[in-house]
């Protein structure tokens, strides 16, 4: 299942969980997780669960100008 982050949190399934879960949550040469796919799945999994309006109120002023900057970039 495609997770696709909202607005608003979104219910997480089993499955989600498990397709976007590492079995093993480590730190590997200073990255949690073994590479950047495993921490982009996880990633996707938290915004979805979280809702993107709560993680944005939940940045500071500086990164939420930063996120700015790389939207007006896109």
């Amino acid at each position: 299942m495609e997770l696709i982050p909202r607005r608003e949190p979104q219910k997480i399934t089993y499955q989600q969980y498990e397709e976007n879960t590492p079995e093993k949550i480590e730190m590997y040469q200073n990255d949690i997780f073994f590479d950047e796919q495993e921490r982009l799945k996880m990633l996707y999994l938290l915004m979805t669960n979280v809702g993107m309006e709560t993680m944005v109120k939940n940045l500071s002023k500086d990164t939420r100008r930063e996120l700015m900057g790389i939207l007006e970039e896109n």
